[in-house]
Parts: C-alpha cells; sequence; structure tokens
C-alpha cells in the first residue's frame, strides 16, 4: 500500500505540477494554432505528447513509490498515444476505423482508474496524466476534422477550451478546485467525444446540431470550473 506523501513533498509537486500545466496551456494553445495554420495536426500530437512526458518527469515524487511513474500511469500513456495516433488512421485505414478507435479510446477511458483505485495507485501525478492526455487526444482529434475538411474551425471551441482554461488558472496561481461531479458534465463528456469520433463517417445536418450542442455544454461545464476555481 502508499505511504502517504509527506506534506513538503506533496507541496512541492504541486507547485512544479501547476507550472507545468501554465506552460503546458499556453505552448498547447500556441502549437495548435501553428498546427491549424500549416495543416498539420500532427504537430500537436508530438508536442502533446513531449510535454505529457516532462509533466511525467516534474511531476513524480522522490522516494515515494506509489506516486513515481507506475504501472498504471503507463497504461494512461498507451492510451494516450494510441489517441494521437488518430493523425494518421484515417489516411491508412479510412475514416471508419478512425471513428471506432476514437469512440473505443473514450469508452475504456475509466480502465486506467478503475486499476489505479484497484491497486492503490491513485496519484496526483495519474490524474494530472489522464486529464491533459485526454486534452491533446480531444485537441488533435478536432485538428483532424478540420483537415479532413469533415468540420468548420468552431470545433475547435471544443479542442481548445482546456489550455485556455489552464492558462486561466495559471493567472490565478492556484490549483483548479474541481466542481463535484455531476450527472450532466459525465455526460457531456461522453456525449462530445463520441460525437466527435462519428463526425469522420457523418456530416449530417442533426449531427452537426448536437456538436453544437455538447460544445455549449462544454463550455457551461467549464464555467462552472472557473466558478469553484474562484471560490
Amino acid at each position: 500500500m502508499n505511504e502517504p506523501v509527506p506534506t513538503d513533498l506533496a507541496q512541492a509537486q504541486s507547485r512544479r505540477i501547476l507550472a507545468w500545466r501554465t506552460v503546458h496551456g499556453w505552448l498547447m494553445l500556441a502549437t495548435a494554432l501553428l498546427a491549424l495554420y500549416l495543416d498539420r495536426p500532427v504537430i500537436v500530437a508530438v508536442v502533446g505528447m513531449v510535454s505529457l512526458l516532462t509533466l511525467a518527469k516534474v511531476g513524480s515524487v522522490p522516494r515515494q513509490p506509489g506516486d513515481r511513474f507506475n504501472f498504471v500511469n503507463w497504461i494512461t500513456v498507451a492510451r494516450i498515444l494510441a489517441g494521437v495516433t488518430v493523425v494518421i488512421t484515417p489516411i491508412l485505414f479510412g475514416p471508419m476505423f478512425a471513428c471506432i478507435q476514437v469512440i473505443s479510446l473514450w469508452v475504456i477511458d475509466g480502465i486506467d482508474g478503475r486499476l489505479a483505485r484497484r491497486f492503490n495507485l491513485v496519484s496526483v501525478l495519474g490524474g494530472n496524466l489522464d486529464k491533459e492526455g485526454d486534452a491533446i487526444i480531444t485537441v488533435t482529434v478536432c485538428l483532424m476534422l478540420i483537415h479532413l475538411d469533415r468540420i468548420g474551425l468552431w470545433i475547435l471551441v471544443i479542442g481548445l477550451i482546456r489550455f485556455v482554461y489552464l492558462i486561466f488558472l495559471g493567472f490565478l496561481r492556484r490549483e483548479s478546485k474541481s466542481p463535484p461531479s455531476s450527472p450532466l458534465s459525465t455526460f457531456t463528456t461522453g456525449f462530445t467525444h463520441i460525437l466527435l469520433g462519428v463526425r469522420f463517417v457523418l456530416d449530417w445536418e442533426l449531427h452537426t446540431a448536437l456538436l453544437i450542442l455538447a460544445t455549449v455544454l462544454m463550455v457551461i461545464s467549464y464555467c462552472r470550473g472557473v466558478y469553484y476555481a474562484l471560490r
């Protein structure tokens, strides 16, 4: 079983992760806009993975095996890596494969969290890897959909909102006080990412309307996060 992380180490870890998240937010926002301008989604996928590996280095707690990079963290990284390969799968294997790939990744998203709880490996590092990795997959999928002319630029509201939120928290110089989980936020996350996957094969007006609804719900969800961060 994991021993509690000493207070001084935990505080140092929190400061490092907070600093990383601020830089990461700016870096990913700039990289996503560059990838959009150059029409090269692979740029954001590569930079995102490098940034996450940096988090793995700076976010570990020395002398605390449970909060080092454990096998659950590696599962998270493997899932993220499988997600960012969406920059090549529609071209190599077709849009249907990309659709199944994206939806499958979000369906199994909770596996690493369940394993962490099952083996008592829940950690601050692992939680950040999971959240920020999901954001990197999301922006990569959004850029790839734009690249394939499957949707308009407005979809980047979904792709970039997490990074704007991290920048906002950096200005506040505080950690995110995550709002209590709610059925609406859980539904919004799953609903949004399944719709993004389906977009590889569908461009019906109804589907576009549903994605607009998902975008609105996502914005509301992050506004809720802003409210809790300001409390």
